[in-house]
Protein backbone atom coordinates (compact mmCIF):
# COMPACT_ATOMS: atom_id res chain seq x y z
CA UNK A 1 0.00 0.00 0.00
CA UNK A 2 1.46 3.37 -1.07
CA UNK A 3 0.73 6.25 1.31
CA UNK A 4 0.97 10.03 0.99
CA UNK A 5 0.47 12.25 4.00
CA UNK A 6 -0.78 15.85 4.07
CA UNK A 7 -0.84 17.69 7.38
CA UNK A 8 -1.99 20.99 8.82
CA UNK A 9 -1.85 21.90 12.49
CA UNK A 10 -3.21 24.63 14.81
CA UNK A 11 -6.57 26.43 14.71
CA UNK A 12 -5.22 29.39 12.75
CA UNK A 13 -4.56 27.02 9.89
CA UNK A 14 -8.28 27.08 9.15
CA UNK A 15 -8.68 30.47 7.47
CA UNK A 16 -12.42 30.33 8.16
CA UNK A 17 -11.79 30.41 11.92
CA UNK A 18 -9.71 33.60 11.87
CA UNK A 19 -11.36 36.64 13.50
CA UNK A 20 -11.06 38.88 10.42
CA UNK A 21 -12.63 36.33 8.04
CA UNK A 22 -16.26 37.20 7.27
CA UNK A 23 -18.73 34.36 6.65
CA UNK A 24 -22.08 34.57 4.86
CA UNK A 25 -24.52 32.07 3.40
CA UNK A 26 -27.11 31.72 0.67
CA UNK A 27 -29.81 31.81 3.34
CA UNK A 28 -30.06 34.03 6.40
CA UNK A 29 -28.88 31.79 9.27
CA UNK A 30 -31.10 31.12 12.26
CA UNK A 31 -30.15 31.99 15.83
CA UNK A 32 -30.61 28.38 16.88
CA UNK A 33 -28.08 26.93 14.41
CA UNK A 34 -25.84 29.94 13.56
CA UNK A 35 -23.35 30.09 10.71
CA UNK A 36 -20.48 30.52 13.16
CA UNK A 37 -20.83 26.81 13.95
CA UNK A 38 -19.45 25.96 10.51
CA UNK A 39 -16.09 27.48 11.52
CA UNK A 40 -15.75 26.93 15.26
CA UNK A 41 -13.43 23.93 15.19
CA UNK A 42 -16.14 21.63 16.55
CA UNK A 43 -17.88 19.28 14.10
CA UNK A 44 -20.42 18.33 16.78
CA UNK A 45 -21.90 21.86 16.72
CA UNK A 46 -23.66 21.93 13.35
CA UNK A 47 -24.81 24.81 11.18
CA UNK A 48 -28.18 24.04 9.60
CA UNK A 49 -29.58 25.95 6.64
CA UNK A 50 -33.03 27.27 7.70
CA UNK A 51 -34.88 25.63 4.81
CA UNK A 52 -34.47 23.19 1.92
CA UNK A 53 -33.44 25.24 -1.11
CA UNK A 54 -31.56 24.86 -4.37
CA UNK A 55 -27.86 25.62 -4.81
CA UNK A 56 -26.98 26.66 -1.27
CA UNK A 57 -23.49 27.81 -0.32
CA UNK A 58 -21.28 29.05 2.49
CA UNK A 59 -19.18 32.05 1.44
CA UNK A 60 -16.04 33.48 3.03
CA UNK A 61 -14.30 36.83 2.57
CA UNK A 62 -10.75 35.93 3.65
CA UNK A 63 -9.20 39.40 3.31
CA UNK A 64 -7.47 39.92 6.65
CA UNK A 65 -7.25 43.73 6.63
CA UNK A 66 -10.03 45.77 8.21
CA UNK A 67 -11.40 48.84 6.42
CA UNK A 68 -9.23 47.91 3.44
CA UNK A 69 -11.38 49.99 1.06
CA UNK A 70 -11.00 53.12 3.23
CA UNK A 71 -14.73 53.73 3.33
CA UNK A 72 -14.86 54.23 7.12
CA UNK A 73 -13.40 57.38 8.70
CA UNK A 74 -13.55 58.92 12.17
CA UNK A 75 -12.19 62.35 13.01
CA UNK A 76 -10.24 62.54 9.78
CA UNK A 77 -8.49 59.18 10.28
CA UNK A 78 -9.28 55.84 8.58
CA UNK A 79 -10.88 53.36 10.98
CA UNK A 80 -8.70 50.34 11.97
CA UNK A 81 -5.52 52.03 10.70
CA UNK A 82 -2.89 53.81 12.82
CA UNK A 83 -1.85 57.22 11.48
CA UNK A 84 1.86 58.10 11.61
CA UNK A 85 2.81 61.62 10.46
CA UNK A 86 5.74 63.99 11.01
CA UNK A 87 5.96 67.75 10.48
CA UNK A 88 3.04 69.05 8.47
CA UNK A 89 2.42 65.68 6.79
CA UNK A 90 -1.26 64.77 6.54
CA UNK A 91 -3.58 61.81 6.07
CA UNK A 92 -6.95 62.49 4.48
CA UNK A 93 -9.99 60.86 2.90
CA UNK A 94 -9.95 61.21 -0.87
CA UNK A 95 -12.97 61.01 -3.16
CA UNK A 96 -13.61 61.58 -6.85
CA UNK A 97 -10.64 60.86 -9.10
CA UNK A 98 -7.85 58.43 -8.21
CA UNK A 99 -10.01 55.99 -6.23
CA UNK A 100 -11.45 52.60 -7.20
CA UNK A 101 -14.86 53.57 -5.83
CA UNK A 102 -16.23 55.66 -2.99
CA UNK A 103 -13.39 56.85 -0.76
CA UNK A 104 -9.66 56.24 -0.77
CA UNK A 105 -6.59 57.17 1.25
CA UNK A 106 -4.35 60.14 0.48
CA UNK A 107 -0.96 60.75 2.10
CA UNK A 108 0.37 64.31 1.73
CA UNK A 109 3.90 65.44 2.63
CA UNK A 110 3.02 69.14 2.32
CA UNK A 111 6.19 71.21 2.80
CA UNK A 112 8.09 69.68 5.73
CA UNK A 113 6.44 66.40 6.66
CA UNK A 114 5.90 62.71 5.95
CA UNK A 115 2.75 60.60 6.26
CA UNK A 116 1.97 56.91 6.64
CA UNK A 117 -0.67 54.54 8.00
CA UNK A 118 -0.26 50.97 9.22
CA UNK A 119 -2.31 48.04 10.50
CA UNK A 120 -1.29 44.96 12.48
CA UNK A 121 -2.92 41.61 11.68
CA UNK A 122 -2.36 37.98 12.62
CA UNK A 123 -1.21 35.47 10.02
CA UNK A 124 0.21 31.94 10.18
CA UNK A 125 3.95 31.30 10.07
CA UNK A 126 5.16 29.69 6.87
CA UNK A 127 2.00 30.36 4.87
CA UNK A 128 1.93 31.94 1.43
CA UNK A 129 -0.19 35.04 0.92
CA UNK A 130 -1.07 37.69 -1.64
CA UNK A 131 -1.03 41.47 -1.32
CA UNK A 132 -3.29 43.27 -3.78
CA UNK A 133 -3.74 47.05 -3.87
CA UNK A 134 -4.21 50.15 -5.98
CA UNK A 135 -1.79 53.05 -5.64
CA UNK A 136 -0.25 56.09 -7.34
CA UNK A 137 2.09 59.01 -6.73
CA UNK A 138 1.84 62.61 -7.82
CA UNK A 139 5.55 62.64 -8.71
CA UNK A 140 7.41 59.76 -10.41
CA UNK A 141 10.50 60.81 -8.47
CA UNK A 142 8.81 59.75 -5.22
CA UNK A 143 7.39 56.21 -5.34
CA UNK A 144 4.45 55.01 -3.29
CA UNK A 145 5.67 52.24 -1.00
CA UNK A 146 4.38 49.33 1.07
CA UNK A 147 6.34 47.52 3.76
CA UNK A 148 5.57 44.34 5.71
CA UNK A 149 7.27 43.59 9.01
CA UNK A 150 7.15 40.42 11.09
CA UNK A 151 6.69 41.79 14.61
CA UNK A 152 7.99 38.60 16.25
CA UNK A 153 11.34 38.50 14.46
CA UNK A 154 11.50 42.20 13.60
CA UNK A 155 12.40 41.33 10.01
CA UNK A 156 11.12 43.11 6.89
CA UNK A 157 9.98 41.47 3.67
CA UNK A 158 11.94 42.39 0.54
CA UNK A 159 10.52 42.63 -2.97
CA UNK A 160 12.32 39.40 -3.81
CA UNK A 161 10.67 37.47 -0.96
CA UNK A 162 13.59 37.40 1.49
CA UNK A 163 13.40 38.68 5.07
CA UNK A 164 15.97 41.07 6.53
CA UNK A 165 16.59 43.13 9.67
CA UNK A 166 17.12 46.44 7.84
CA UNK A 167 13.81 48.25 7.14
CA UNK A 168 12.82 48.02 3.49
CA UNK A 169 9.67 48.29 1.35
CA UNK A 170 8.41 45.23 -0.53
CA UNK A 171 6.50 47.41 -3.01
CA UNK A 172 8.10 50.50 -4.58
CA UNK A 173 6.15 51.89 -7.53
CA UNK A 174 6.38 55.18 -9.43
CA UNK A 175 3.08 55.00 -11.33
CA UNK A 176 1.44 58.42 -11.65
CA UNK A 177 -2.03 57.00 -12.38
CA UNK A 178 -3.99 54.60 -10.20
CA UNK A 179 -2.35 51.19 -10.75
CA UNK A 180 -3.09 47.74 -9.36
CA UNK A 181 -0.09 46.00 -7.80
CA UNK A 182 -0.07 42.32 -6.79
CA UNK A 183 2.62 40.41 -4.89
CA UNK A 184 2.76 36.83 -3.61
CA UNK A 185 5.15 35.92 -0.82
CA UNK A 186 5.71 33.48 2.05
CA UNK A 187 5.90 34.32 5.74
CA UNK A 188 8.89 33.21 7.77
CA UNK A 189 8.71 29.56 8.79
CA UNK A 190 7.76 28.11 12.16
CA UNK A 191 11.38 27.13 12.76
CA UNK A 192 12.29 30.85 12.57
CA UNK A 193 9.33 32.39 14.40
CA UNK A 194 8.82 29.58 16.93
CA UNK A 195 5.13 30.51 16.88
CA UNK A 196 2.24 29.30 14.74
CA UNK A 197 0.55 32.74 14.94
CA UNK A 198 2.57 35.68 13.62
CA UNK A 199 1.65 39.37 14.01
CA UNK A 200 2.63 41.30 10.90
CA UNK A 201 2.48 45.03 10.22
CA UNK A 202 1.54 46.31 6.78
CA UNK A 203 2.52 49.94 6.31
CA UNK A 204 1.58 52.32 3.50
CA UNK A 205 4.45 54.77 3.24
CA UNK A 206 4.94 58.13 1.63
CA UNK A 207 8.37 58.55 0.04
CA UNK A 208 10.09 61.88 0.57
CA UNK A 209 9.87 64.73 3.05
CA UNK A 210 8.09 67.87 1.94
CA UNK A 211 7.94 68.84 -1.74
CA UNK A 212 4.12 68.61 -1.62
CA UNK A 213 4.11 64.99 -2.73
CA UNK A 214 0.82 63.07 -2.52
CA UNK A 215 0.31 59.30 -2.62
CA UNK A 216 -3.08 57.65 -3.08
CA UNK A 217 -4.11 54.14 -2.01
CA UNK A 218 -7.32 52.14 -2.31
CA UNK A 219 -8.55 48.53 -2.02
CA UNK A 220 -5.56 47.30 -0.01
CA UNK A 221 -6.05 43.56 0.50
CA UNK A 222 -4.03 40.74 2.01
CA UNK A 223 -5.23 37.14 2.08
CA UNK A 224 -3.68 33.67 2.49
CA UNK A 225 -3.33 31.23 -0.39
CA UNK A 226 -5.50 28.10 -0.52
CA UNK A 227 -4.68 24.58 -1.64
CA UNK A 228 -7.12 22.52 0.43
CA UNK A 229 -10.71 22.42 1.64
CA UNK A 230 -12.69 19.87 3.63
CA UNK A 231 -16.05 19.30 5.34
CA UNK A 232 -16.46 17.37 8.61
CA UNK A 233 -19.83 16.05 9.74
CA UNK A 234 -22.76 16.52 7.35
CA UNK A 235 -26.03 15.10 6.00
CA UNK A 236 -25.46 15.81 2.28
CA UNK A 237 -27.57 13.68 -0.07
CA UNK A 238 -25.65 11.54 -2.62
CA UNK A 239 -27.45 13.30 -5.46
CA UNK A 240 -25.95 16.68 -4.51
CA UNK A 241 -22.93 18.07 -6.37
CA UNK A 242 -20.45 19.79 -4.05
CA UNK A 243 -17.81 22.14 -5.47
CA UNK A 244 -15.14 24.62 -4.35
CA UNK A 245 -15.40 28.05 -5.99
CA UNK A 246 -13.44 31.30 -5.69
CA UNK A 247 -13.79 34.81 -7.12
CA UNK A 248 -12.43 38.33 -6.73
CA UNK A 249 -15.90 39.79 -6.21
CA UNK A 250 -18.54 39.00 -3.64
CA UNK A 251 -21.26 38.49 -6.26
CA UNK A 252 -19.33 35.60 -7.84
CA UNK A 253 -20.03 36.96 -11.31
CA UNK A 254 -17.00 35.14 -12.78
CA UNK A 255 -16.14 32.30 -10.39
CA UNK A 256 -13.31 29.83 -10.73
CA UNK A 257 -14.36 26.22 -10.17
CA UNK A 258 -11.54 24.34 -8.44
CA UNK A 259 -13.21 20.97 -8.77
CA UNK A 260 -15.81 18.66 -7.30
CA UNK A 261 -15.53 17.12 -3.87
CA UNK A 262 -15.92 13.37 -3.71
CA UNK A 263 -18.49 13.28 -0.92
CA UNK A 264 -18.13 10.60 1.72
CA UNK A 265 -19.23 10.13 5.34
CA UNK A 266 -18.31 11.55 7.80
CA UNK A 267 -15.69 13.76 6.10
CA UNK A 268 -14.49 14.65 2.61
CA UNK A 269 -11.87 16.93 1.09
CA UNK A 270 -10.43 18.48 -2.05
CA UNK A 271 -6.68 19.00 -2.60
CA UNK A 272 -5.74 21.66 -5.18
CA UNK A 273 -2.49 20.93 -6.99
CA UNK A 274 -1.36 24.59 -7.10
CA UNK A 275 -1.97 27.19 -4.38
CA UNK A 276 -4.70 29.61 -5.44
CA UNK A 277 -5.19 33.24 -4.41
CA UNK A 278 -8.60 34.92 -4.23
CA UNK A 279 -10.48 37.08 -1.76
CA UNK A 280 -13.84 35.25 -1.83
CA UNK A 281 -14.46 31.51 -1.53
CA UNK A 282 -17.53 29.33 -1.48
CA UNK A 283 -16.77 26.28 0.61
CA UNK A 284 -18.80 24.49 -0.26
CA UNK A 285 -20.96 25.44 -3.24
CA UNK A 286 -23.87 23.01 -3.53
CA UNK A 287 -25.68 22.22 -6.76
CA UNK A 288 -29.07 20.58 -6.40
CA UNK A 289 -31.69 20.33 -3.67
CA UNK A 290 -31.75 18.12 -0.59
CA UNK A 291 -34.57 15.60 -0.31
CA UNK A 292 -37.35 16.28 2.16
CA UNK A 293 -36.57 12.95 3.80
CA UNK A 294 -33.02 14.01 4.68
CA UNK A 295 -34.02 17.57 5.51
CA UNK A 296 -32.16 20.88 5.26
CA UNK A 297 -28.39 20.80 4.79
CA UNK A 298 -26.28 20.37 7.92
CA UNK A 299 -22.55 21.12 8.13
CA UNK A 300 -20.43 20.46 11.21
CA UNK A 301 -17.13 22.09 10.22
CA UNK A 302 -15.75 23.64 7.04
CA UNK A 303 -12.00 23.90 6.56
CA UNK A 304 -10.13 26.15 4.12
CA UNK A 305 -6.37 26.59 4.13
CA UNK A 306 -2.96 25.29 3.16
CA UNK A 307 -1.70 21.78 3.85
CA UNK A 308 1.83 20.54 3.40
CA UNK A 309 3.04 17.19 2.16
CA UNK A 310 5.20 15.77 4.91
CA UNK A 311 8.65 14.64 3.81
CA UNK A 312 8.27 11.50 5.82
CA UNK A 313 5.25 9.50 4.68
CA UNK A 314 4.16 6.78 7.11
CA UNK A 315 5.69 3.39 6.53
CA UNK A 316 3.60 0.31 5.93
CA UNK A 317 1.18 -0.49 7.27
CA UNK A 318 0.93 3.28 7.88
CA UNK A 319 -2.66 3.26 9.05
CA UNK A 320 -2.17 0.80 11.88
CA UNK A 321 -5.61 1.07 13.40
CA UNK A 322 -8.88 2.82 12.70
CA UNK A 323 -11.22 2.15 15.58
CA UNK A 324 -14.81 3.24 16.09
CA UNK A 325 -15.01 4.81 19.53
CA UNK A 326 -18.25 4.14 21.38
CA UNK A 327 -20.31 7.27 21.96
CA UNK A 328 -23.36 5.85 23.65
CA UNK A 329 -24.93 6.86 26.92
CA UNK A 330 -28.08 5.47 28.45
CA UNK A 331 -30.31 7.86 30.38
CA UNK A 332 -32.86 6.46 32.81
CA UNK A 333 -35.96 8.15 34.14
CA UNK A 334 -36.97 5.82 36.95
CA UNK A 335 -40.22 7.58 37.73
CA UNK A 336 -41.44 7.02 34.18
CA UNK A 337 -39.45 3.85 33.57
CA UNK A 338 -38.04 5.22 30.29
CA UNK A 339 -34.66 4.63 28.70
CA UNK A 340 -33.13 6.95 26.10
CA UNK A 341 -30.05 6.08 24.05
CA UNK A 342 -27.73 8.85 22.89
CA UNK A 343 -25.23 8.09 20.15
CA UNK A 344 -23.02 9.86 17.63
CA UNK A 345 -24.27 10.67 14.15
CA UNK A 346 -20.95 9.42 12.76
CA UNK A 347 -18.14 7.21 13.99
CA UNK A 348 -15.26 8.89 15.76
CA UNK A 349 -11.99 7.40 14.57
CA UNK A 350 -8.68 6.74 16.28
CA UNK A 351 -5.73 6.63 13.89
CA UNK A 352 -2.19 5.48 14.60
CA UNK A 353 0.63 6.21 12.15
CA UNK A 354 4.07 4.68 12.20
CA UNK A 355 7.07 6.43 10.60
CA UNK A 356 10.39 4.71 10.03
CA UNK A 357 13.88 5.69 8.89
CA UNK A 358 13.58 9.40 9.65
CA UNK A 359 16.29 11.61 8.20
CA UNK A 360 17.29 14.80 10.01
CA UNK A 361 15.11 16.85 7.67
CA UNK A 362 12.10 14.59 8.15
CA UNK A 363 12.48 14.56 11.92
CA UNK A 364 12.79 18.38 12.09
CA UNK A 365 9.73 18.81 9.89
CA UNK A 366 7.74 16.33 11.96
CA UNK A 367 8.63 18.06 15.23
CA UNK A 368 7.91 21.56 13.91
CA UNK A 369 4.84 20.98 11.73
CA UNK A 370 3.10 18.35 13.84
CA UNK A 371 4.30 18.28 17.45
CA UNK A 372 5.17 21.91 18.14
CA UNK A 373 2.44 23.51 16.05
CA UNK A 374 -0.18 21.48 17.89
CA UNK A 375 1.42 22.50 21.19
CA UNK A 376 1.69 18.79 21.96
CA UNK A 377 -2.04 18.18 21.74
CA UNK A 378 -3.55 21.53 22.77
CA UNK A 379 -4.11 22.77 19.20
CA UNK A 380 -6.15 20.72 16.69
CA UNK A 381 -4.66 19.23 13.57
CA UNK A 382 -5.86 17.98 10.23
CA UNK A 383 -4.35 14.87 8.68
CA UNK A 384 -5.05 13.50 5.22
CA UNK A 385 -3.89 9.97 4.45
CA UNK A 386 -4.04 9.16 0.75
CA UNK A 387 -3.48 5.62 -0.45
CA UNK A 388 -4.21 3.49 -3.48
CA UNK A 389 -6.97 1.84 -1.43
CA UNK A 390 -8.80 4.73 0.29
CA UNK A 391 -8.40 8.32 1.46
CA UNK A 392 -8.94 9.38 5.05
CA UNK A 393 -9.36 12.97 6.28
CA UNK A 394 -9.15 13.35 10.06
CA UNK A 395 -9.69 16.54 12.08
CA UNK A 396 -8.74 15.98 15.69
CA UNK A 397 -6.08 16.18 18.36
CA UNK A 398 -3.13 14.20 19.57
CA UNK A 399 -3.76 12.69 23.00
CA UNK A 400 -1.08 14.07 25.37
CA UNK A 401 2.13 12.06 25.33
CA UNK A 402 1.12 9.90 22.40
CA UNK A 403 4.08 10.75 20.12
CA UNK A 404 7.00 8.41 20.69
CA UNK A 405 10.52 8.34 19.24
CA UNK A 406 12.98 5.46 18.92
CA UNK A 407 16.62 6.58 18.93
CA UNK A 408 19.29 4.33 17.41
CA UNK A 409 22.95 5.38 17.31
CA UNK A 410 22.11 8.90 18.46
CA UNK A 411 19.60 9.49 15.65
CA UNK A 412 15.82 9.20 15.56
CA UNK A 413 14.97 6.12 13.50
CA UNK A 414 11.21 5.92 13.90
CA UNK A 415 8.24 7.57 15.56
CA UNK A 416 4.55 6.90 16.03
CA UNK A 417 1.63 9.32 16.11
CA UNK A 418 -1.88 8.83 17.49
CA UNK A 419 -4.75 11.11 16.41
CA UNK A 420 -8.17 11.14 18.05
CA UNK A 421 -10.82 12.51 15.70
CA UNK A 422 -13.04 15.40 16.84
CA UNK A 423 -16.43 14.20 18.05
CA UNK A 424 -19.50 14.54 15.87
CA UNK A 425 -23.03 15.51 16.87
CA UNK A 426 -25.18 13.46 19.22
CA UNK A 427 -28.66 12.21 18.41
CA UNK A 428 -31.20 10.70 20.80
CA UNK A 429 -33.40 7.71 20.11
Amino acid sequence: MTLTLFAQADRYGNILERPNTVLSASQTPSNLFPLSRAADGQPDQVFIFPAIAANDYIQADINQLLNSLFELWTGGSPDSWVVDVTGDGAVSEHTGANVVSGSGLQLDSNTTGTAAVYQDILMRSGESFEVNLFGMTSDAGHAFQVSIQNLITGNYLTSGGAWQVTPISMIVNTATSLTMVTRQHVLESFSVTRSHIVPIRIRLNQDGTGANITHNYDNVLIYPGVNFASVHGHNIDPKMTVELHSDDNAAFSSPTDHGDFTVSVPTFFLKISTTQYARFWRVPQFTGTQSTVTGALEVGLCFLGQVISLLGAPSQPGLESAEILPQEQAESRLSRKQWRLRHAKHEQRLVQLQFETLTDAKETEFRNEVLKRTEYGVQPMLMVIRSDEADECIHGRRPPGEATFTIVGGEVSETSLLILESAFGIVTD
